[in-house]
């Protein structure tokens, strides 16, 4: 059999997970498919035949986990709110104080844009 393409390949991994196969990567970066008592010699066939692209699939997506891990310790601490940390007075994007008080932001005539 040819290569297949990795679209094929993605293909056939989300038909799988669908049927309920684990299809990982072990910490140490090789593959993984379970439940065994799942797998038939069929099976290990079309995998092996596909294995390099499933390794890429895999491999992209612990990556893009790892990135949005990394982005939710990041943004722990913000606060969507503006200018808002913790529910608390204004801050800078720096966080330095500025001294303006919920209260004065309440008093902000919102058409001038001035504080009231």
């Amino acid at each position: 059999m040819s290569t297949p393409n990795l679209h094929e390949t993605f293909i056939l991994l989300t038909a799988m997970r669908n049927a309920g196969y684990r299809v990982r990567l072990s910490p140490a970066g090789d593959l993984s498919v379970g439940p065994a008592a799942m797998v038939t010699d069929n099976d290990r066939e079309t995998i092996a035949d596909h294995r390099p692209n499933i390794l890429k699939i895999l491999q992209g997506e612990r990556a893009a986990a790892e990135m949005l891990d990394a982005l939710r310790i990041e943004c722990a601490d913000f606060d969507a709110r503006p200018a808002m940390y913790r529910g608390k007075r204004l801050v800078t994007e720096t966080g330095a104080a500025l001294g303006i008080t919920q209260a004065d932001i309440d008093g902000l005539d919102r058409k001038k844009g001035e504080l009231a």
